[in-house]
């Protein structure tokens, strides 16, 4: 089993833009832009900030190909993030983080756009470029909640409930009867749960036969040590049913 500690310290950021909008939209506090963002947007970019530290640029745009129609995304550009850069062999889990904290910021915003693009540069001149669709990013905003209960399900050792929820014949094999004193093992090892409970870090979407499953990581917090968690779901099902629970990302 892995352990995961998480210390964030307060880092200085910059939030800047770029784009090719020439209006600009200026304030006393730290943002200051070439693209006219809406309040939504701007929270969204510094929750981002907030989480990963480091400097973000952010733009509008579309793409065209001759097989579609316009693509309109906005993009947020990464770069000077420690925790970025120490989880480089793994980006695509922050990444994805990255865009669900932007996204669910968003309300009437979430139809200007088709894609969330996010771009993290490290400081050894490479880059990484991730689109995430928002109709996916909608899905996972969806499905999120459910993820939120199964830890409060944890943090409370309402076990029964939560074995209850699991079906582990559908896809994994997972014996979900060895999960009760899994948990008890683990709180009595790490703590109590805090009341913050979960940090979701990012998510993945694989494929299976007819079905897209959400696979959602974070850390579990605790009051001695925080752990590493991960949960399996149907992505387009409104079922409350988990695929498969783990102590691992």
């Amino acid at each position: 089993m892995k352990h995961l500690l998480l210390p964030f310290a307060l880092m200085t950021f910059l939030i800047s833009s770029c784009g090719n909008q020439t209006q600009t939209d200026k304030g006393n506090g730290l943002l200051s832009n070439l693209i006219k963002a809406s309040d939504n947007e701007k929270r969204g970019v510094q929750e981002v900030v907030d989480f990963y530290g480091g400097k973000c640029e952010y733009s509008v745009g579309s793409s065209v190909s001759s097989s579609k129609d316009s693509n309109k995304y906005f993009k947020l550009s990464l770069y000077e993030s420690d925790l970025l850069e120490e989880n480089g062999h793994r980006i695509e889990m922050p990444a994805s983080n990255i865009a669900y904290l932007f996204y669910k910021n968003l309300k009437e915003e979430k139809k200007n756009y088709d894609e969330i693009r996010i771009e993290v540069k490290f400081k050894d001149g490479q880059k990484v470029e991730l689109d995430y669709s928002t109709n996916i990013l909608q899905a996972v905003l969806k499905r999120m909640p459910f993820a939120f209960k199964v830890v409060d399900l944890i943090k409370y050792q309402k076990y029964a409930e939560l074995t209850s929820l699991i079906n582990d014949t559908a896809i994994f094999e997972f014996n979900k009867e060895e999960l009760t004193p899994s948990l008890k093992e683990v709180e009595t090892q790490f703590g109590k749960i805090t009341d913050e409970a979960f940090r979701p870090f990012g998510f993945r979407i694989d494929q299976y036969q007819d079905r897209l499953i959400l696979h959602v990581c974070g850390a579990i917090l605790r009051e001695k040590q925080n752990n590493e968690f991960s949960m399996d779901v149907d992505l387009n099902s409104d079922k409350e049913e988990v695929y498969l629970i783990q102590f691992q990302l």
